[in-house]
């Protein structure tokens, strides 16, 4: 593995902080906090945040939130905190631009956000059409080189995208979208090379991904596993791969210790092999 949460996580659940910005309203220090604290005692490893994770206003931000609740709580040592750069927000409009420039203007901004010396993880949020990839990449792997960023990753990419990036820095991990009907190749490819998959937005992000959760198949198998369906399609998600973390939006120190025990449900290979065939026969071929 290229890059182990090792002693920072008994979970492989993430928490995903981009609501706590977005969504309204914004969250407040004291409940971001209280879903921090649950993370450390879930044992969650990995706080997702992004540049682009700001309300319109400019008056909350993912990245803040993040780094003060962290620094307040004396859990810097606790998780490693990923973010990512090249997409960010100006008023009601999200902008992609993946130019070096842009890049190490973006990590400054989120090393001050975050109150940081250095970011643990930071991606190449997502590909500027009008940028190689290398060279958006490379100026993460300077800012990885002067000690700013740890390890470097890349989101939203395919494979043409990634083996690119491979080329000008060691990607230790890859943040997609994926679902179960139509599975990211990139979850084998990744497992493959030992590079962590940070499947964001499991139960949400596409039509297909929110039909799963709402599928007749996955209804049946939560009443006999006597959990949820979020909870049950987690589980499904995390028997894929070894090296697959979703990555789970929580407000609520609730909703997070839900998810983290999504890890702890038993379902086979050929339990899952059936969800999966019901699935497919409910929806029709993909």
């Amino acid at each position: 593995m290229k890059f182990d949460l090792g002693s920072f996580a008994t979970s492989r659940v993430t928490l995903g902080t981009s609501s706590w910005a977005l969504d309204e309203p914004a969250l407040t220090q004291l409940k971001a906090a209280a879903v921090v604290a649950a993370a450390a005692t879930e044992g969650v490893g990995l706080i997702d945040t992004a540049r682009v994770y700001a309300s319109a206003d400019g008056r909350a931000s993912s990245e803040q939130l993040v780094g003060r609740t962290v620094a307040r709580l004396g859990s810097s040592s606790a998780f490693v905190v990923a973010s990512k750069g090249g997409h960010f927000r100006e008023g009601d409009t999200y902008v992609v631009d993946g130019r070096p420039e842009t890049i190490r203007r973006n990590c400054h901004q989120s090393l001050r956000a975050l109150g940081a010396e250095r970011i643990e993880l930071y991606f190449l949020h997502k590909p500027d059409p009008l940028v190689p990839v290398a060279d958006s990449v490379g100026a993460i792997a300077e800012l990885q080189h002067e000690g700013k960023v740890g390890h470097v990753g890349v989101s939203n990419v395919d494979r043409e995208q990634l083996a690119e990036a491979m080329t000008v820095a060691d990607v230790v991990a890859v943040q997609n979208h994926t679902h179960l009907l139509s599975p990211d190749p990139l979850i084998e490819t990744c497992h493959t090379a030992g590079v962590l998959y940070l499947a964001y937005a499991p139960f949400a992000g596409s039509a297909e991904a929110e039909r799963v959760v709402r599928s007749a198949a996955v209804a049946l198998a939560a009443r006999i596993q006597q959990c949820s369906p979020q909870q049950l399609v987690l589980a499904l998600l995390l028997g894929l791969s070894p090296t697959l973390l979703p990555v789970v939006g929580s407000r609520r120190p609730a909703s997070l210790r839900s998810s983290v025990s999504a890890g702890r449900l038993s379902i086979t290979t050929t339990e899952t092999s059936s969800i999966v065939g019901e699935l497919h026969r409910e929806f029709g071929p993909r």
